[in-house]
């Protein structure tokens, strides 16, 4: 007859207790996450590119002559860079983001985004904010990684950041 005697059962046991309570609350994880995808969305903003790092289309010179003078980020026609979506910087700082046990969150609550987002008949789309589509992409493939390895290590071991 032949014994076997396992040592450290109960340490795996316990291991594994703690990954399933981690897997069924990513809330810390996610939300260390969302800070990063919110300044990743509100740098598109400062560059002027889309989630897929291509610029946006110029405003029409239309509307840089319409600007008002004397607000930081307009010039009406007189040379001044006119940043694209930061006529006000109201949409940029609105931007937020939140996490949950399972869910990263990243938006805004102003009602005309959506326009910016997806264009409209009269204006052209500058979307600033990844689409479940092409969110991996968008982000790059560095920065995925990233997500992977937090989530990893948060997972397994408990450990944020």
């Amino acid at each position: 007859m032949v014994a076997v005697r396992v040592q450290g059962l109960e340490e795996l046991i316990k291991g594994s207790s703690e990954r399933a309570e981690r897997l069924a609350n990513m809330e810390p994880v996610l939300a260390v996450m969302a800070e990063d995808m919110k300044q990743f969305v509100r740098d598109r903003f400062e560059s002027g590119t889309d989630p897929m790092g291509d610029d946006w289309v110029p405003l029409e010179p239309a509307t840089i002559a319409g600007r008002r003078k004397g607000r930081k980020g307009r010039k009406a026609a007189g040379g001044e860079k006119v940043r694209i979506l930061v006529d006000t910087a109201i949409l940029q700082n609105s931007i937020n983001a939140e996490a949950t046990k399972r869910r990263l969150i990243v938006g805004t609550n102003i009602e005309y985004a959506l326009f910016h987002q997806e264009g409209t008949e009269a204006m052209f789309a500058r979307p600033f904010i990844p689409v479940k589509a092409d969110f991996a992409t968008s982000i790059g493939e560095a920065e995925m990684k990233s997500f992977k390895r937090m989530i990893t290590a948060y997972v397994l071991r408990g450990e944020l950041g």
